[in-house]
């Protein structure tokens, strides 16, 4: 695709130089970050922080690229890492990741883009990779809305290929709660008047307490760990993995709330039973969207469902707050289909590097990988190189 407007394309590979960049990143993201909190400077700078690695596995190296308009105005950011791989079998493999190399952590990975220069930008990128292909042996690409611009751009870039969907589903906010309430699915209403029946029934009342002040909000995020961890744990119900098991993950995660809460950006749903906080659930506000993040809750409260009334109470609260978008993050299951949500589709994909270490990069991915992992499980992220908290 033949770029119709000039940009200036700015390396971004030290923590200083990101740094700096702080101030128009985060009006970029106010603007065009579709509310999402992994398209903001704090998260990207935080998971630099706590999960960049450099051991004798993986050597992890800043490689974003900022975007700018003739006039100087910053269009675009593709927060990139350069990952070098010197110890997997042949002498050195480098990929090319967007911030979130955790699927569990960074839910949506991707570059943040005015949609006014969407093609410029992904053309301009592409094109930039393909004149450093030195630096690389394969690009993962992420976060390219389906028959966007963006994807239409990397598409025309020899060898890309994105064959793989990941959707995401959120609610728009019309009318009252009440109103919408009554718009969704029988069997979902159905569901919400048993949860607050049977609370009622048996002589139990409860309360929504959401944390977004400093003090209050470190001691939510504290407890929502604890719940996050039993649900896990817990015996007999549907597994959910334990994001936040590890010290890196956890104290990113600690990290990028208290700077996004420090511009009151962070709410915790609590439910409060009796006193006690028994589910909790994660959100990020941002413009008129509250992104849902991860939940957790005292599994010997899972008959009373308490994990759904804390959703339900959270989508009342942005009701009642003004908010326009209610996302239900990444991942397709019931418990957001049911709320009978809009969708976006993003494609992803793998470009390998012409030659002979793009097809040796390929046999890697596709040969060896896959295989290694499942002979050995967790411990071959320590032979391929996969780093922590992420799932192997």
């Amino acid at each position: 695709m033949a770029l119709t407007r000039p940009l200036v394309i700015e390396r971004i590979e030290t923590a200083h130089e990101l740094a700096a960049l702080e101030r128009e990143w985060r009006a970029l993201a106010a603007a065009h970050g579709e509310g999402l909190p992994f398209r903001t400077w704090e998260w990207n700078d935080a998971w630099w922080r706590w999960f960049h690695e450099d051991h004798v596995t993986v050597r992890d190296a800043l490689y974003f690229r900022a975007f700018r308009s003739a006039s100087g105005q910053l269009v675009g950011v593709a927060p990139l890492i350069l990952v070098r791989r010197p110890g997997v079998g042949i002498s050195l493999m480098r990929s090319l990741e967007f911030v979130g190399a955790d699927p569990n952590v960074t839910e949506l990975r991707g570059a943040l883009v005015d949609p006014a220069w969407e093609a410029d930008v992904y053309a301009a990128l592409a094109a930039h990779l393909a004149a450093n292909r030195r630096d690389w042996d394969w690009i993962r690409w992420q976060g390219l809305r389906d028959g966007s611009d963006g994807l239409r751009a990397v598409l025309a870039a020899p060898g890309a290929e994105l064959p793989r969907e990941a959707a995401a589903h959120w609610l728009r906010l019309d009318g009252t709660w009440e109103t919408f309430r009554a718009s969704r699915p029988r069997n979902l209403k159905e569901s919400l008047r048993k949860c607050y029946n049977s609370l009622k029934r048996d002589g139990h009342d409860f309360e929504l307490d959401v944390a977004r002040e400093p003090a209050p909000l470190a001691s939510a995020l504290q407890r929502f760990l604890e719940l996050h961890h039993m649900r896990a744990k817990a015996d007999g119900l549907l597994h959910h993995e334990d994001v936040f098991r590890d010290t890196a993950s956890r104290s990113f995660f600690l990290d990028v709330c208290t700077r996004l809460g420090a511009r009151d950006a962070v709410r915790v749903f609590q439910l409060r039973i009796g006193g006690a906080v028994v589910a909790s659930r994660v959100g990020f506000a941002l413009g008129h969207v509250l992104y849902l993040y991860f939940s957790g809750y005292d599994p010997t409260w899972s008959r009373y469902s308490v994990m759904t009334t804390t959703v339900a109470e959270a989508i009342r609260y942005a009701f009642e707050e003004g908010f326009k978008v209610v996302h239900l993050s990444a991942g397709t299951d019931e418990s957001k289909l049911r709320w009978r949500p809009e969708r976006t589709v993003y494609r992803e994909g793998v470009e390998y590097a012409p030659g002979l270490r793009g097809k040796g990069a390929r046999w890697f991915i596709e040969a060896v990988v896959p295989e290694a992992t499942a002979r050995l499980g967790r411990n071959a992220r320590y032979l391929l190189g996969r780093r922590r908290g992420t799932r192997t």
